[in-house]
């Protein structure tokens, strides 16, 4: 059993600085971009804060979940000879950048199913790439 933890790393393209300030939105998707049960639960490390990005600047909101530890909303029972499965597999996720209406979707690698009826901690988007302390 473990965590697993991604990186959501957006990238400004234009010739000027932008700003960017907040958490992501995210709703993970199935093969056929079904939407699947999601739940993200914003973490205040690190506190959001108005960021400016830089022509070539990035930005990155860090995630976490547990794949592995089944609780609510989850189906316990384990099949004989089997493994559970908490919610379907999610094979790509959506993310919508704070105050945007339009969204990425990336794929999840590995495809993962999300216990807990897909729940996730999501942080606000920090300058740079570097991960946050592990609490």
């Amino acid at each position: 059993m473990g965590d697993i933890d991604y990186a959501a790393t957006l990238t400004n393209a234009a010739s000027h600085s932008c700003t960017l300030y907040g958490y992501p939105g995210l709703l993970l998707l199935d093969a056929k971009y079904a939407p699947l049960p999601t739940d993200a639960l914003r973490i205040p490390d690190p506190a959001k804060r108005l960021i400016i990005l830089p022509a070539g600047g990035i930005a990155t909101a860090f995630g976490r979940f547990t794949p592995d530890v089944p609780g609510v909303g989850d189906n316990t029972t384990v099949p004989p000879g089997g493994v559970w499965v908490c919610q379907p597999t999610a094979v790509h996720i959506q993310i919508i950048p704070p105050d945007e209406t339009t969204h990425l979707v990336v794929k999840v690698t590995p495809p993962t199913s999300v216990c807990q009826s897909g729940l996730m901690q999501v942080s606000a988007f920090a300058p740079g790439a570097k991960w946050p302390p592990r609490p």
